[in-house]
């Protein structure tokens, strides 16, 4: 009974740091989008090289924020196969529905986080390249307004279309995080159970 307990806690523990590092992922998209939109805004009438540079540091931190949660889900994972030999049978269903809601959204964040990581990056990195385009522009003697004007409109299209990635990778986190709260729930009914 008391390997039973401990199976039960350490799965509890991995659930927990999964779930931590879910959030800090979450958070940091929510971060970058608000950059993203916070440059649309001052593109209008000033340079928006800060909020994307602040974009590309936040970036950074969601590639290291989707490798812990890889490796945590990892450990829960094993530690879910192991404890499913000692589950009675409504508590396997349980836990095999949600393990596959689970893998649908982790399977679109992977898509998202292996694809957008690297299209965001490079999608951010051309935006910043367009702004210091546009910059030179702005700041030429005799400014060449069609230029100007057209340039805005490639780096509005380029900052609208992220912020559209960023949005999809957060509604996954967001279904991500509700079936990880709900194994961590039945988990603490097991601890109770088991006790």
């Amino acid at each position: 009974m008391v390997k039973v307990i401990r199976l039960i806690e350490k799965f509890g523990k991995d659930l927990a740091a999964e779930k931590h590092w879910i959030a800090a992922e979450y958070n940091y998209l929510l971060d970058m989008r608000n950059l993203l939109q916070e440059a649309a805004r001052q593109l209008v009438n000033r340079s928006p090289l800060s909020p994307i540079n602040e974009a590309l540091r936040d970036l950074r931190q969601v590639g290291r924020s989707e490798r812990r949660v890889s490796r945590y889900e990892k450990r829960r994972k094993k530690d879910l196969k192991e404890l499913m030999r000692i589950l009675p049978l409504d508590e396997q269903d349980f836990y095999n529905r949600v393990e596959q809601q689970i893998d649908v959204a982790k399977a679109h964040l992977t898509k998202g986080a292996s694809l957008f990581i690297g299209d965001l990056r490079e999608r951010t990195e051309s935006l910043k390249l367009d702004l210091s385009v546009l910059e030179k522009l702005m700041k030429e003697k005799t400014p060449d307004i069609n230029r100007i004007s057209n340039y805005r409109g490639i780096v509005h299209k380029a900052i609208l279309s992220l912020d559209r990635h960023i949005a999809e990778m957060i509604k996954w986190i967001g279904a991500l995080s509700v079936d990880i709260i709900k194994e961590e729930q039945e988990e603490e009914r097991l601890k109770k159970m088991a006790a």
